[in-house]
């Protein structure tokens, strides 16, 4: 029997079709700057009979993740025992995923950081840069590792969803092309494309906080127009892995 290792926990979301999943809230989330939070974010409990934890709407992309997660861990009465980044994602080329599927990361990788030249792209580990001064082990170039004890404990917990673990590309610009789906995976060694998580583990793993990226894919990337799309899916199987989660209690 798997047990929930930190306590609170603190999922981060980043769509209000993301949160709402997460959540389980069904009324509609505050999308206006009037009706958020004093800094533009709207926190929500998930409370059970032994666990507690909440779940920040971020709004899309790293900058708005990495903010909203140091807002709510400074936000929360208890810092967090552990940070989640839970929802969809785009299945690249040669992953074999599809609609439904769970992606747990081992890995979150910033996929633009660095510089293009006339050889093609360096990253910043190539480059002679780091993320994090002092260059830790869980940082390393563009890439950040998962905490290795509870990736492995999400990996058992969501056992029953049949998860895939690999790596997951942060993106700022989504593949709409088979051309820039094809250069994400062979950049990063990625299975699938998010927006956010990098940014996530990069902001809880530098406050001490053990994280991990979880993707449900909704779609591949490529051209838009061959793109196949399952958002029902996709979001029936975040509601299974958050279910799944709150199991382990």
């Amino acid at each position: 029997m798997f047990r929930w290792p930190y306590q609170p926990k603190l999922l981060v979301a980043a769509t209000p079709l993301e949160f709402r999943c997460v959540s389980g809230v069904s009324a509609d989330v505050p999308t206006r700057p009037n009706e958020v939070d004093e800094p533009g974010w709207h926190l929500q409990a998930i409370t059970t009979d032994v666990a507690d934890g909440h779940v920040v709407f971020s709004g899309l992309g790293a900058a708005n993740a990495a903010a909203a997660t140091a807002w709510a861990i400074g936000a929360e009465a208890m810092t967090p025992g552990c940070v989640v980044n839970l929802g969809i994602a785009g299945a690249l080329p040669g992953s074999d995923l599809r609609a439904g599927d769970v992606v747990i990361a081992g890995e979150s990788v910033f996929y633009e950081e660095g510089i293009i030249t006339p050889e093609g792209f360096a990253d910043l580990e190539s480059l002679g840069f780091g993320l994090v001064p002092g260059s830790p082990d869980w940082c390393r170039g563009n890439r950040l590792a998962a905490d290795p004890e509870f990736f492995e404990w999400m990996l058992g917990a969501l056992e029953p969803l049949a998860p895939r673990s690999g790596v997951v590309a942060t993106v700022s610009r989504c593949s709409g092309t088979d051309e820039a789906a094809a250069q994400v995976q062979s950049v990063t060694g990625a299975v699938a494309e998010a927006m956010e998580g990098a940014a996530v583990l990069l902001t809880a793993r530098r406050l001490g906080i053990p994280a991990v990226e979880v993707r449900v894919i909704s779609n591949n990337c490529g051209n838009r127009d061959e793109q196949h799309w399952d958002m029902d899916r996709a979001c029936e199987v975040i509601g299974e892995v958050m279910k799944t989660m709150q199991g382990c209690l």
